[in-house]
């Protein structure tokens, strides 16, 4: 063997016999240093963003619940004062003095009434016309 074969440097890709260290295998501490910090604020930042996006959306979710609670009760509150309106029954069953009718019907009952009443103040007043 040679000499330039002992010394370890002389192979050309590691710089030559004379090209002092080998470059190759240095690490530079700072570069990587760099890319931990820049990869570890993104990382945070990420994670910041999930948890906005996540509480945001749990927030809609909440309320969407709390909605959705309330237009159920309403909705069967509405559907019983429909079924009130539409049908007839005794306002208190207890007491049993006051009924409750569809209002087209009241309103029916209402016309004749004032009819009847405005026909018989037109016969006691002299037969005048009803109009």
């Amino acid at each position: 063997m040679s000499e330039a074969h002992v010394g370890g440097n002389s192979h050309p890709d590691h710089g030559g016999a004379g090209a002092g260290p080998d470059r190759h295998n240095d690490l530079d501490v700072g570069a990587i240093g760099f890319i931990l910090l820049i990869g570890a604020v993104m990382v945070l930042a990420l994670a910041y963003a999930l948890q906005v996006a996540y509480y945001a959306n749990d927030d809609n979710l909440v309320e969407e619940r709390v909605l959705s609670h309330i237009n159920d009760n309403a909705n069967a509150v509405f559907a019983q004062q429909r079924g009130k309106q539409a049908g007839t029954g005794w306002v208190d069953p207890q007491k049993k003095d006051a009924v409750h009718i569809p209002i087209a019907q009241a309103m029916d009952l209402v016309v004749r009434e004032q009819a009847s009443l405005q026909h018989a103040q037109g016969a006691r007043s002299g037969g005048g016309s009803v109009r």
